[in-house]
């Protein structure tokens, strides 16, 4: 079974949110458990949609940009902030 990666691309100031792009799109591998699946997800979700929209958006305003980036699970979560996951077997 494969998984599916989402991504949902907005600015958010103070008081507003204002969405720039979203993408769903069937992973082309078979994951061997669902924290694998969520960091190929954000993988795609940052080299594909982030990276070049925040490069552009700070040559437009001429300054740098705050990123955020959110998880829905804690596992995966830890191993993006930590850089490590003992049952990945990319370690």
């Amino acid at each position: 079974m494969k998984s599916t990666s989402g991504v949902c691309l907005a600015l958010c100031g103070n008081h507003s949110v204002f969405p720039l792009a979203g993408q769903s799109k069937k992973q082309t591998a078979v994951s061997h458990s669902f924290a694998e699946a969520e960091i190929i997800a954000a993988d795609h979700a940052l080299r594909i949609e982030v990276v070049p929209a925040l490069s552009f958006c700070e040559k437009i305003i001429d300054r740098r940009l705050h990123l955020d980036v959110s998880q829905d699970t804690q596992a995966t979560a830890t191993i993006m902030s930590t850089r490590r996951a003992a049952t990945l077997r990319q370690n």
